[in-house]
């Protein structure tokens, strides 16, 4: 028997009288605010507005065609990419799925397999490996990414 429990019967076979002072609890019980104490209504401040240094700015149709050029990348099309290389191996690091299906949209397109990695949860990130993968740019330049391995599993 444990020894909270043989206490608890010496108490309960004990000739103790009912009224007999046995331990003391400091400050027990619940303190809770009044609802006379809260304020009912609090006035909202109103925000000052200072627009005096605002210019009209001028607007350049390379920002429009900017906006306008964004590329669809497809996350079904780049999972597929994954499962199939899967299928053919057990693990496959992202340079070497990037070997068998090149980039096509640039770094959006490898954000989005970082992505996919992400919310899969089936991949692995190796800090001790540092892999370099080269990007072409829309304007035809070249782009060097330098970042931990990623290996994706099954």
């Amino acid at each position: 028997m444990k020894p909270i429990e043989q206490a608890a019967l010496q108490l309960r076979d004990a000739e103790v009288s009912r009224r007999t002072f046995l331990m003391d609890i400091p400050e027990i019980g619940v303190d809770f605010p009044l609802a006379m104490t809260q304020r009912l209504f609090v006035i909202p401040s109103v925000p000052v507005i200072n627009s005096d240094g605002i210019t009209i700015g001028t607007g350049s149709e390379a920002d429009m065609d900017m906006l306008f050029s964004q590329q669809f990348i497809d996350k079904e099309k780049l999972l597929n990419n994954i499962q199939s290389a899967l299928q053919k191996q057990p693990q496959i690091s992202l340079c070497q799925l990037l070997d068998n299906y090149p980039l096509e949209y640039g770094v959006a397109e490898l954000v989005t397999y970082f992505d996919l990695a992400h919310t899969g949860g089936r991949h692995v990130v190796d800090e001790s490996v540092n892999d370099e993968i080269v990007v072409k740019r829309q304007d035809g330049s070249m782009q060097l990414v330098k970042m931990f391995r990623v290996i994706f599993v099954r």
